[in-house]
């Protein structure tokens, strides 16, 4: 090292002196002033302290540390760069592998691209693609798309965690609880756990709790025998449902059963054992408003009240117990004695015209001795006729208006019951008629009979009729009998018919029906009539002769039926 005096050479610098006063001078800029010792150097001139492994700046009294004031424009290291004590870079630092710093410090408020900036005071932002991702604020709070946290963490969409089992925590709320927090141990589920075990689970959209497979809405469940028990309470008090076992309770001292509209409509006041329905209160354990019909029995001790609202009471369904004799009215008869002891009529009556006062047997002349019977009045006015068609020992009177009488046995005979309006009474041999649909006695579809003039209904089963002009109908199938187009049809109508010796012109009614055309669904029926017409020949003997006419007409009523 050459350690040159940096005031030489000076022009009074002899030959022999200058060289190497010059030489001197290079070699120290050469080795950086690295163990320069020499003298009179210019203030500013930087040299390297290859002991301190740093750049030095002279500062015309001493060595010292580089300041902001001297800057590098651009520092490209192959290796490893140490910085002793602070490094400020103003501009961009690309490093294409890691830094490792005691701290690091950004102070631009601009964004890069990607990278760290202080976008406030006290406050730092990472960015990617031009965005903020993360901002780190003054005051702790972290945000992950928000710029303004205001809690430790605000995150202004939606966390994911994922990885390890289904014993793991994914997110834990406190740093001394290890085995609690929320995770997610399958698809489409997430649960909390207290105590390293499940408690709620939320499936889908089913809650469980204590129940890790919910299968409804909400489901609680108590993994002991122990009754499970669900709380609702207020300031004022509280109410409890419990399932133990398969009995449910529900403990209040009171329940409401309200409409959707929200009005009470049953009560059930348990502090005081009653059942109200139709009011909030009452003071009896049974209070109906209104109406209830109870088709059971119904046992009680005491009936009060004074049946004032028991307008339609039927005494016969009252099968014992004893009536005070002060709630018995007074009857417009003696009630001394009972009929159990009674051996005659107070007063005699006349049977057949032989007095009867109970005391004994009477005869009856034509009943049960020779003789005449009485018989004027009619049966119509009799309630009860003993006896049958036969033995007169049986007979029972029926009320059979508008119904067939049928021999139902030897001596017996019933009423049918009546049957709709269309069917036809069928025999079913021993056994009793009965009234049947024509569709179900097999073949027949269906009937209709009506009047020729207007086509007006007399009867029908599965048929329609429209008169569609003087003896033209229009028979209809109904829907339910159309199988096809093979069906037949029966048709009924009454003749008239004058003989034909009789020498007369006009109408002799003489008619008939028939089938014109068919379809699927329906078919036409045509009425004529033969108008009758003679003619004679001349002569005392007079040769007549007749011919018919056939023209169109309506019949009285025409039937048929489809099979």
């Amino acid at each position: 090292m050459a350690n040159a005096n940096w005031s030489n050479p000076t022009l009074t610098s002899t030959y022999t002196n200058f060289v190497p006063e010059v030489k001197n001078r290079d070699e120290d800029c050469a080795t950086q002033f690295a163990s320069f010792t020499g003298s009179n150097q210019v203030t500013g001139t930087i040299k390297w302290d290859s002991s301190a492994n740093r750049w030095k700046k002279w500062t015309g009294s001493a060595w010292g540390e580089l300041t902001a004031t001297y800057a590098l424009t651009a520092l490209t290291t192959t290796g490893t760069a140490s910085f002793g004590g602070n490094a400020t870079v103003t501009g961009t630092l690309d490093v294409s592998s890691g830094i490792t710093a005691g701290s690091f410090a950004p102070d631009s408020s601009t964004a890069p691209p990607n990278g760290i900036s202080l976008s406030a005071a006290n406050q730092l932002l990472f960015s990617t693609n031009s965005n903020p991702r993360i901002t780190i604020a003054s005051d702790g709070d972290i945000g992950i798309n928000d710029t303004t946290p205001t809690a430790k963490l605000d995150v202004n969409g939606g966390i994911k965690a994922k990885g390890g089992t289904s014993g793991d925590v994914g997110y834990t709320f406190n740093s001394n609880d290890t085995d609690g927090g929320m995770f997610s141990g399958a698809d489409n589920q997430i649960q909390f756990k207290t105590n390293n075990t499940p408690r709620l689970t939320i499936e889908g959209a089913n809650i469980g709790i204590g129940d890790t497979t919910p299968s409804t809405r909400l489901q609680v469940h108590e993994a002991s025998a122990a009754a499970c028990t669900i709380t609702i309470s207020n300031t004022e008090g509280l109410a409890q449902l419990s399932a133990d076992g398969d009995k449910l309770s529900l403990n209040a001292d009171g329940h409401h059963f309200n409409n959707q509209a929200g009005s009470n409509k049953v009560f059930i006041d348990t502090a005081n054992t009653r059942l109200i329905v139709g009011a909030t209160s009452a003071s009896h354990n049974l209070h109906v408003q209104g109406t209830a019909n109870i088709t059971s029995t119904i046992t009680a001790n005491l009936f009060s009240g004074n049946g004032s609202s028991l307008t339609s009471l039927n005494a016969s369904n009252i099968s014992s117990g004893t009536i005070a004799a002060a709630r018995v009215p007074t009857l417009n008869q003696s009630t001394t004695g009972n009929a159990s002891t009674a051996t005659q009529l107070a007063t005699a009556r006349t049977i057949g015209g032989v007095s009867f006062n109970g005391a004994s047997n009477i005869n009856l002349p034509g009943v049960n001795q020779t003789g005449n019977q009485n018989t004027t009045g009619n049966a119509a006015t009799a309630s009860l006729c003993t006896g049958n068609s036969i033995t007169a020992s049986n007979w029972q009177a029926s009320n059979a208006t508008n119904r067939i009488l049928y021999q139902a046995g030897t001596n017996n005979t019933d009423p049918l019951p009546a049957g709709n309006s269309g069917q036809v009474l069928k025999s079913n041999g021993s056994s009793a008629p009965s009234w049947e649909d024509l569709g179900s006695l097999g073949g027949v579809k269906g009937f209709i009979s009506f009047t020729g003039s207007n086509g007006n209904v007399i009867t029908q089963s599965k048929l329609t009729v429209s008169r569609t002009g003087t003896g033209a109908y229009t028979i209809t199938l109904d829907s339910s009998i159309r199988d096809g187009t093979s069906y037949g049809v029966v048709v009924g109508n009454v003749d008239e018919e004058r003989a034909d010796n009789q020498k007369t012109d006009g109408n002799d009614n003489f008619r008939n029906c028939w089938i014109s055309s068919r379809s699927t669904n329906s078919f036409t029926l045509r009425a004529q009539q033969f108008n009758r017409e003679t003619f004679g020949h001349g002569g005392d003997d007079e040769q007549w002769a007749v011919r018919h006419n056939r023209v169109s007409c309506d019949p009285d009523e025409i039937s048929l039926i489809v099979i």
